[in-house]
């Protein structure tokens, strides 16, 4: 059971999705709230969603990439997977976090394109080759669509 200050920003982040599609801007404002106020993975997964978009916020990639890292280092494992595609730079660092985090989460998770050492050891990693093979395993590899925007 979640004390009142969970139950607060549990409910400002569901106050947030719920605005997406009507009012972004309020959902924009519960989001960093959740986020700011509170440190929530899942508020900030939804500003960088928004920036990166520029869903009720003028698009800025490079912050929305700082918010979906700061959802990714409170544990939120979608954002991993999203950075992978946003912070090239970075991609087999995202990917192998992704993985791994989704085998603790998924004792069934099988991924076959990655062994226990990760894609760091084969640099000449063929991506596309990757995202065929992570579809065959769990069944879903493209980035969540955004926001159903009406």
């Amino acid at each position: 059971m979640c004390n009142k200050d969970e139950a607060g920003i549990v409910t400002l982040v569901e106050r947030g999705k719920e605005q997406l599609s009507s009012n972004p801007i309020m959902a924009l404002a519960a989001f960093k709230m959740a986020a700011l106020g509170a440190n929530d993975p899942e508020a900030y997964y939804f500003l960088g969603r928004m920036y990166i978009e520029g869903v009720g916020v003028e698009k800025d990639v490079d912050q929305g990439v700082e918010y979906l890292k700061s959802a990714a280092a409170a544990g939120h494992i979608d954002a991993c997977n999203l950075l992978a595609d946003k912070d090239p730079d970075h991609a087999v660092e995202w990917l192998n976090e992704y993985a791994r985090r989704r085998r603790e989460i998924d004792p069934d998770f099988d991924n076959e394109c990655m062994d226990d050492e990760g894609l760091e050891d084969d640099l000449d990693y063929d991506f596309e080759e990757y995202f065929d093979d992570v579809e065959e395993c769990d069944g879903s590899v493209s980035m969540p669509e955004l926001f159903p925007l009406v």
